[in-house]
């Protein structure tokens, strides 16, 4: 399997008029996928529900886990307005491949590490996708730890052999990689990431990469395009294109 690095747009749909004609003038090879947060479902799934047709899939975000590893349902995806959206999606044959959020490093490093709890983790999971007949299952784990590395390759390749069983997506966003010339004035000799991009590659089905918050991350473009004070964007296209063709290496 090779992954399919895609952008992912995140919106609340305040802006679809500008979608509908960027999708309308857009080359066939270029898709969209959109997140929608809870906590803006009153006014975001009427807006996905008015311009489905420019969206490959949608993700609503997003579950949440809690520190012991189970899964918490902060959407109420049940409910109303979620109903509405995934029975017109259905119809419409996009996706819905809902996120799940993790922040806590120790409590990812703790689940993921034992064998038990990992795969307890993913069976959760795959039950979740197949219970509410989603078509995948979007992975959103940040802030973990180095020593992590190991054991959420693991969790990957253990999950996306499930899913595929079940014929679900597995998709992975993961944080942005600023290419080490511009993130060191003197690039280190080793450095090593806790997203193996090898193994992202293999099996996530799909990689969205959160080319955001960028500030004043990228040294060179700090120097060419400002002081720090005067230049931190969330995300110059310049350094975006940085990320995706670094990742783009790999992926």
């Amino acid at each position: 399997m090779k992954a399919m690095l895609t952008i992912t747009i995140s919106i609340l749909f305040v802006a679809s008029p500008m979608l509908a004609a960027a999708a309308t003038a857009t080359p066939a090879k270029l898709v969209y996928a959109g997140w929608i947060p809870y906590w803006s479902k009153a006014s975001g799934t009427p807006g996905a529900i008015t311009h489905i047709s420019v969206f490959r899939s949608l993700s609503p975000f997003s579950y949440e886990v809690e520190d012991d590893g189970t899964i918490g349902d902060s959407m109420k995806l049940a409910a109303a307005p979620w109903t509405d959206l995934m029975q017109i999606a259905a119809q419409k044959k996009v996706k819905i491949i809902p996120s799940i959020l993790w922040t806590n490093g120790d409590a990812i490093l703790a689940t993921l590490s034992a064998t038990t709890s990992r795969k307890a983790h993913e069976d959760d999971i795959v039950a979740m996708v197949v219970r509410n007949n989603f078509s995948g299952i979007d992975i959103d784990y940040e802030d973990k730890r180095l020593s992590t590395k190991y054991y959420f390759s693991a969790f990957l390749k253990e999950l996306s052999l499930k899913l595929t069983a079940k014929n679900k997506d597995l998709v992975c966003t993961i944080e942005p990689r600023t290419p080490l010339s511009s993130l060191y004035r003197i690039p280190p000799a080793d450095v090593e990431h806790v997203n193996d991009y090898v193994v992202i590659n293999k099996y996530c089905d799909e990689v969205r990469i959160m080319t955001y918050d960028q500030t004043n991350v990228d040294l060179k473009l700090n120097d060419s395009k400002g002081t720090r004070e005067l230049y931190a964007p969330v995300a110059d296209t310049d350094w975006v294109k940085k990320v995706i063709v670094e990742a783009a290496k790999t992926i």
